[in-house]
């Protein structure tokens, strides 16, 4: 998966994300989930409606940020000595 996107699937089903990543991506997947199909239904949906997808954006910005934050502490540093 290196130089790829993660979707947030995969990073519910990841063993080596942090608990707290893959519950908020749960959260984020299922609130976005819901907004999609209200859209497919017809309903007029803008980035800021309320509830949904408006609550739904700090779920996801949570996940991506603990996303990254997993891979970059799971790097080694450079003139570090190898375990």
């Amino acid at each position: 998966m290196r130089g790829r996107e993660p979707d947030i699937a995969h990073i519910v089903a990841a063993a080596a994300m942090p608990a707290l990543v893959r519950v908020n991506a749960a959260i984020a997947s299922l609130l976005l989930a819901v907004s999609s199909l209200r859209i497919f239904g017809g309903a007029d949906l803008t980035p800021l409606s309320e509830p949904l997808p408006f609550h739904a954006y700090p779920f996801l910005a949570i996940t991506l940020f603990g996303w990254a934050w997993a891979h970059v502490r799971s790097r080694p540093v450079k003139g570090t000595p190898q375990r």
